[in-house]
């Protein structure tokens, strides 16, 4: 328009703006989608942490100890 030239929406200039122009906006998406997956990724990293540290920080993973030894103790259903 500046120009004052005559191009129609069929002209090669107009439709390489438009491709370019439909380029910058799929960048732009694809960028926010990466950056959202990432930021999901943190978090539910951050959970499963809190749910290892909650759980398994408390020592119910750990072995059983031996009661071989104790014979007053191998009556019971826990031993």
């Amino acid at each position: 328009m500046e120009l004052h030239a005559n191009l129609s929406q069929v002209s090669n200039v107009i439709k390489q703006l438009a491709y370019e122009d439909r380029n910058d906006l799929n960048r732009k998406r694809t960028s926010a989608t990466i950056k959202a997956r990432a930021s999901c990724a943190r978090t539910r990293n951050y959970s499963y942490k809190l749910h290892e540290e909650l759980h398994y920080g408390k020592g119910i993973s750990d072995p059983k100890p031996d009661f071989e030894g104790l014979p007053h103790l191998k009556h019971h259903k826990y031993a």
